[in-house]
């Protein structure tokens, strides 16, 4: 990347970058330059090195981490040769960091304007211009009633709040960098979109420039100047995101375009769920069908609120059925009931009014054996395989809990039994004795698909099943899912806040939003023909969808 004689110096300048963990290295001969102002995305998958990189620019690399070779300079001060207390200075004053979780980088114990107020006073601000400047740091990253939230814990904000917690400490003293790691992983795609939309107009306002680490190339492409690709701790593609989304050169980043649920959907290339086998048309919940193995009519869950004097309608006649060997996706931002109304299905809430029927037949209403018996027939597989699996049991024992809960087969046919679902998920007969910590997130997620299925139910019931997976593993766990039903003939109830991925795994589409649909109808009419404004909301905040077309 030789510099260009007619161009300014840039303010960050990185040459041959080598990291290791011990003896193994992790990045190798990365090259990197930012200039002043400009916007730079590191892309690739878990493990690639995009975050190390990250980590060895603040030297915060942790453990046995190290920077063993090259050099990284910011406005031509070598960092790799500054003394701690240099870097101590460089951190927060030069360059600032956006870090991925807000539940686990702010302190639970302390208020959360004296987390900003530290890092004001970390470097060199004393007396009351701290807590002036404090309101001022909360209001600018979009923080309402600056004065009376500073007093409050993090549990009392909601995610995407905390999140602009960690926004105002990264700019608390106008650095020339922002580090952005993940900022927004965790949030939903309209919550996602605010943030970002806010952080890159709080940079831009300043002259700051950033770094962006993300796994989602369609984001990368909406914020960045410029999209590097990352793979195996290597630089393998940079380029304008119109060059690496339209005409991208390494297999690897082909494979990412070609995994990203964006560019599938603004190209149309997923497969009409409408053409695959088990799909029924509509969503209307007025009559139970055969076709239908769910049907849910008029569902209302309220819960009493302490403090508020009233209650709170989480789920607010709710109605929509599940097509027999077909899909019904429930989509929506955090709060809008779609988990509320899972765990109803699942029997671990009972609905104040309205009812869900799984072959007609009531599970709130059922007498507690026949409860048990439409529990094996609904499983669930949640969000994060990690937090759903116990860390002390095999992967044998996992699977098999299930079995031997609703009392099915022998101790030898139950092995037998866990080997037959391995092979279905797609995962070696050998995991079946190692432990879930040794497992990616991908297998972990298999191993949850696999339990799930093991009492041989007609539903299940998939819970923000693959948003904590990287593209590529997102990818490979919907086409498992989609084998699995067309093998099994399975139904979906699909839970998503992410309309990308939903658009090509579902046959019916039921929009919520604070309890109450918005929207339904078949996969094809609410992306090509949404007739409410939250639901246009929820496709217009779809990263990179623009670049695909």
């Amino acid at each position: 990347m030789p510099q260009d004689a007619d161009r300014p110096a840039p303010l960050l300048r990185v040459r041959g970058l080598e990291v290791a963990y011990g003896d193994t290295p992790v990045v190798r001969g990365v090259d990197l330059d930012v200039a002043r102002g400009e916007r730079v995305a590191i892309v690739g998958q878990s493990g690639s090195g995009k975050s190390t990189v990250v980590a060895a620019l603040l030297r915060l690399l942790p453990g046995a981490g190290r920077i063993t070779g090259g050099t990284v300079e910011l406005d031509g001060e070598d960092l790799t040769a500054a003394g701690e207390a240099r870097m101590r200075a460089v951190r927060g004053g030069r360059i600032g960091l956006v870090p991925q979780d807000p539940g686990t980088n702010l302190n639970p114990a302390m208020r959360l304007g004296d987390q900003v107020a530290d890092a004001l006073r970390a470097h060199g601000l004393r007396g009351p211009a701290v807590r002036q400047r404090v309101h001022e740091l909360l209001e600018e990253a979009g923080v309402p009633e600056p004065e009376r939230r500073a007093k409050q814990f993090p549990h009392e904000f909601s995610g995407g709040m905390r999140q602009r917690v960690l926004i105002a400490i990264a700019l608390a003293r106008e650095p020339e960098l922002l580090l952005a790691d993940e900022p927004t992983s965790a949030l939903d795609v309209t919550v996602q979109r605010r943030i970002l939309d806010h952080l890159v107009a709080l940079a831009e306002s300043r002259g700051t420039a950033m770094i962006l680490v993300t796994h989602d190339l369609g984001l990368a492409a909406d914020r960045a100047d410029r999209v590097i690709v990352m793979l195996d701790g290597e630089v393998v593609e940079q380029g304008t995101p119109e060059q690496v989304l339209r005409a991208p050169q390494h297999e690897y980043t082909r494979r990412l375009v070609a995994a990203a649920p964006a560019v599938v959907v603004a190209q149309g290339e997923a497969e009409a769920p409408s053409e695959r086998p088990g799909a029924a048309e509509g969503t209307g919940a007025d009559a139970p069908s055969s076709a239908d193995v769910v049907t849910v009519r008029d569902l209302v869950k309220e819960y009493r609120v302490r403090g508020r004097g009233g209650v709170l309608r989480a789920v607010d006649e709710v109605s929509f059925s599940v097509p027999r060997g077909g899909t019904t996706a429930l989509v929506g931002e955090s709060g809008s009931g779609k988990t509320t109304v899972s765990r109803i299905l699942l029997g671990l809430e009972a609905p104040t009014s309205g009812e869900a029927l799984v072959d007609g037949r009531s599970i709130s209403g059922a007498a507690r054996a026949e409860r048990r018996a439409l529990r094996r027939r609904v499983q669930p597989v949640f969000q994060d395989p990690y937090a759903s699996l116990d860390p002390t049991h095999t992967v044998e024992r996992v699977v098999d809990e299930p079995l031997r809960i609703f009392g099915i087969g022998d101790r030898e046919s139950r092995r037998a039994r866990v080997a037959e679902l391995l092979d279905q998920v797609a995962l070696p007969r050998d995991v079946a004795h190692r432990h879930p910590g040794a497992l990616s997130g991908g297998q972990r997620q298999r191993v949850a698909i696999a339990r799930a299925l093991a009492p041989g139910p007609e539903l299940l019931v998939l819970d923000e099943a693959v948003s904590a997976l990287d593209v590529l593993v997102q990818e490979q766990i919907l086409d498992l899912l989609a084998d699995l039903q067309e093998r099994l003939g399975v139904s979906y109830l699909f839970i998503s806040h992410d309309l990308a991925v939903v658009r090509g795994i579902a046959d019916n589409v039921v929009v919520l939003r604070q309890g109450r649909v918005e929207e339904q109808g078949s996969v094809d009419d609410v992306f090509h023909s949404p007739r409410a404004a939250y639901t246009r909301d929820l496709l217009g905040a779809i990263p990179g969808a623009a670049f695909a077309r």
